[in-house]
């Protein structure tokens, strides 16, 4: 799987989680420095919800430590990349 194809599968949980309207999917609104907490609203429930989405969307297991770190969207992309790999 490419890094393309998970920064768009990952597009596709936030936007399930947190109820992003699909027409805003845009580079601008997913980029890479896009804040989860501030610009998506991700809070640490929907994290826990992204996080158990991208487990059954990619079948891996995901670690709660990394979770907090994760500060953008471009953080989540290379932590689900990193877990395919």
């Amino acid at each position: 799987m490419t890094r393309d194809e998970v920064e768009r599968g990952l597009t596709e949980i936030v936007q399930q989680v947190n109820g992003t309207d699909p027409a805003l999917a845009t580079t601008t609104i997913f980029a890479a420095d896009t804040s989860l907490y501030d610009e998506l609203n991700v809070d640490s429930l929907a994290m826990v919800e992204l996080a158990e989405a991208v487990e059954e969307r990619y079948g891996v297991t995901t670690n709660e430590d990394h979770l907090h770190e994760l500060k953008t969207f471009g953080d989540a992309v290379d932590y689900v990349d990193s877990l395919l790999r």
